[in-house]
């Protein structure tokens, strides 16, 4: 299993998905590039392009379905910041990732303080990018250990 799987137990039976992660980010450029990134690296991506469609998808039926958000502040609309606060007064627990070029410690202490769990600064490398939402998860969520098959027996 690599990072950017997770493991669920349904019906006691173990299946495994890739981590889905949302990416919002309004410059159509920067998502599409995260987005092939982040899927190249076996991660299952959606993303949007403002902060109201954000919060529609995060409060909606699919809200459940992420496992990580990639976050822009400077979003057309509800922006970045006021939908971070948002998501944890809702008591949302998914672990957010703020990519901003807003990059003086103001702007990354108070990013934090509202509910992001991690800070990257534009531009940014997309290997720490993918080394940070891998990074999230482990902490988010445990990855359960592979399982081997022994014949009539299975270790895990």
């Amino acid at each position: 299993m690599t990072s950017a799987t997770i493991g669920n137990r349904t019906n006691n039976s173990n299946t495994v998905r890739a981590a889905h992660l949302l990416v919002v980010e309004d410059d159509t450029t920067i998502r599409e590039t995260v987005k092939e990134a982040l899927s190249a690296e076996g991660f299952a991506v959606s993303a949007c392009g403002d902060g109201n469609e954000a919060l529609a998808i995060l409060t909606g039926p699919q809200a459940d379905s992420f496992d990580a958000l990639v976050l822009d502040l400077m979003l057309p609309g509800l922006g970045g910041l006021d939908l971070c606060r948002e998501l944890r007064k809702l008591n949302h627990t998914t672990p957010i990732l703020v990519i901003s070029a807003r990059d003086s410690e103001n702007d990354r202490v108070l990013g934090l303080e509202v509910g992001a769990d991690d800070y990257l600064v534009k531009p940014f490398g997309l290997r720490e990018l993918v080394a940070r939402c891998r990074a999230l998860l482990r902490r988010s969520r445990p990855i359960p250990p592979e399982s081997t098959n022994r014949g009539d027996v299975i270790v895990e």
